[in-house]
């Protein structure tokens, strides 16, 4: 299928402003579809940090917010984070799944209300954020939107709660 839209390239360390810049404008919904996010113990300017805080902001304005991660593969390096990832998101009000094993979920995807998408190749991690040679792209394709909304909430059902 060809898609016709406005589509904004993000390279490298162009991702966290965007990123944020979305999280911050979202007024309905904000899904995303993350293979790692690394938390780090409030250290100063991190984006991981500055991510997580600007969804709570957000969550508290009333915007639905769901998240699902990887489980499967990558041991204790990627497993371990995405556990404490979703106890804290548990905490502050955020619904999260970690995808069922025998299923590698490595996906990049933020989906804001119904006509903006993130996807690309960045991982939620300072070395994802500002370190490695990574591309995502913003596109407003509606069409867009609506086809991966679906395949994430398609994912999301289908996947069960993960065990505390």
């Amino acid at each position: 299928m060809v898609y016709s839209s406005v589509s904004k390239l993000l390279i490298e360390n162009q991702l966290l402003p965007e990123l944020l810049e979305q999280i911050r404008s979202a007024k309905k919904r904000i899904y995303g579809t993350v293979y790692y996010i690394r938390v780090y113990n409030r250290v100063r300017n991190n984006p991981v940090a500055q991510i997580i805080d600007e969804l709570w902001e957000t969550k508290k304005r009333g915007v639905e917010i769901k998240i699902l991660l990887n489980r499967q593969g990558g041991g204790k390096f990627v497993i371990t984070p995405n556990i404490q990832t979703a106890k804290l998101f548990e905490k502050i009000g955020i619904e999260t799944k970690l995808s069922e094993l025998g299923r590698l979920t490595h996906s990049k995807m933020w989906i804001f209300d119904d006509d903006k998408v993130i996807i690309g190749s960045h991982n939620m991690s300072t070395k994802g954020l500002r370190v490695s040679r990574e591309v995502s792209i913003l596109t407003t394709d509606q069409q867009i939107n609506k086809e991966l909304t679906d395949y994430f909430l398609t994912n999301y059902r289908n996947t069960p709660p993960w065990q505390k």
